[in-house]
């Protein structure tokens, strides 16, 4: 039976075999109330490798190569937006209460369906067009959702039950979502060359602006401040963010790549940092303070590694990240195990001071609790949390939008992984907007933390050269 079905999947040619399956399972449908979700994954072994997908419709990617799970999601089947303080309580109970009425019906594929997940840094800041009205805060379960977990490769066909009740035409909108995904088994176009960067000039002050921190941070409580830049480019050509995630991948692994594609425009990039994971039971998390850039051979790279792990100003940004995750942790985890020293993360162009946190997950904790408790650290927003905040709101210029907040997937289990949206850059056709940030603490250098940011500004920049 399983291997029939992941025959019907990969062979377009048998598309009307596979829309008559799908009919069927869609026939006890009128058996469940109009509210109830219903999932229906199929084996998709024949399926890949994959790119992202192309076309004019809303599209979610989220990839760790390393740990061989990547999940692409199209259409809506499902969805909640939220704004304020109270943003992931909001988010939290309208996903138990969808849990509690999603029906998940296995066709050969057992794998557990799922929604996405990304935020803002800010809680109360409104979508706009510098952001393209991208919801403060979102939840989506995809109608349609393309898995990999490990050598698993699956589909998930979503829709309400009172949707579903018109099996004709809610079998038709998949298979058009699923035309859309094949495409991206091809590949990104690789014709035109490389792509032509001009910046865009601004008036960002970068020194006045670490300056007033500086001054802030004199003057106390505040001990760490974190400022972030835009730098805007226009490009030679219009821009494929599928080819830039190819780009990304090289050398990112480990990292999480990502992307949230609208008609006309694509938040798309790649995050060393994890804000939370969850899975049979335990959590992760990364803090991430502290970068250098890479040697060009292993002897200065080397060297550039000691120098950082041994900078007194980077160790005490460190710290800090650290105490606030153990603190935001304790209350929600047991068996909180911290490194006594951190490590590095070594990516292409710069290197990171590490620490990897976990822990188990204490009863009734779920990932939004976790992401509701740790957003932001002091790596992205600063220390303390709320003066940081209350500082930054009123002087940090432009509003960043998801950059420093987070993007991930949630499955119906309640298992999932958050990312911190960093190396980014925001697509919209021929213009680009790429963004970095800095940690600024009393010891911080106006000149440094600039140069700071031109390392991590270079891993998208790389990326759109070739996109």
């Amino acid at each position: 039976m399983t291997s029939r079905i992941a025959k019907v999947v990969e062979n377009a040619r048998t598309v009307q075999e596979l829309g008559s399956l799908l009919r069927s399972a869609l026939s006890d449908s009128a058996d469940y109330p109009a509210d109830a979700l219903l999932s229906y994954t199929l084996p998709a072994d024949g399926l890949g490798p994959v790119s992202a997908p192309v076309g004019n419709q809303e599209c979610f990617f989220w990839q760790r190569p390393a740990a061989g799970k990547l999940l692409i999601g199209l259409g809506t089947a499902a969805r909640a937006e939220a704004i304020g303080p109270d943003r992931f309580e909001t988010i939290a109970d309208y996903y138990r209460r969808l849990q509690d009425r999603w029906i998940h019906r296995p066709l050969g594929a057992a794998a557990a369906p799922a929604a996405f997940v990304g935020f803002s840094f800010d809680p109360c800041e409104p979508p706009g067009a510098t952001w393209h009205d991208l919801s403060n805060t979102l939840l989506t379960v995809p109608a349609l959702l393309y898995g990999q977990d490990g050598d698993q490769r699956y589909l998930t066909f979503t829709a309400h039950a009172d949707t579903a009740r018109d099996r004709g035409r809610c079998v038709r909108s998949w298979l058009e979502q699923l035309t859309t995904l094949k495409k991206s088994f091809i590949g990104p176009d690789n014709a035109g060359g490389p792509v032509h960067l001009e910046r865009i000039p601004d008036t960002d002050v970068w020194p006045e602006r670490i300056e007033r921190a500086l001054a802030a941070i004199q003057d106390g409580p505040l001990e760490k401040l974190v400022l972030t830049r835009r730098v805007s480019y226009r490009a030679s050509r219009k821009l494929d963010y599928a080819r830039i995630l190819d780009s990304l991948r090289a050398g990112h692994e480990d990292c999480a790549l990502f992307a949230v594609a609208r008609p006309g425009c694509a938040l798309v990039g790649v995050s060393p940092e994890r804000l939370a994971s969850c899975s049979a039971g335990t959590v992760v998390v990364d803090a991430l303070a502290g970068t250098a850039q890479r040697g060009q051979d292993e002897v200065e790279d080397q060297r550039l590694a000691t120098a950082l792990l041994g900078d007194r100003k980077v160790a005490e940004e460190h710290r800090l990240v650290v105490e606030q995750v153990r603190k935001a942790l304790e209350p929600l985890c047991t068996g909180l195990v911290v490194p006594q020293a951190p490590g590095l993360m070594r990516l292409p162009g710069v290197q990171h001071v590490w620490t990897p946190v976990r822990g188990r997950m204490r009863p009734q904790v779920g990932l939004l609790q976790l992401a509701q408790s740790l957003h932001p650290t002091p790596a992205v927003g600063g220390s303390p949390r709320a003066e940081a905040l209350s500082w930054l709101a009123q002087e940090n210029g432009q509003p960043r939008g998801w950059y420093t907040g987070a993007f991930g997937w949630l499955d119906r289990d309640g298992e999932g992984e958050l990312s911190v949206v960093l190396r980014c850059g925001l697509l919209n056709e021929r213009t680009v907007d790429l963004f970095a940030g800095a940690g600024i603490v009393s010891r911080s250098r106006p000149e440094e933390e600039l140069a700071e940011t031109e390392w991590k500004l270079r891993t998208m920049r790389g990326a759109l050269q070739l996109g």
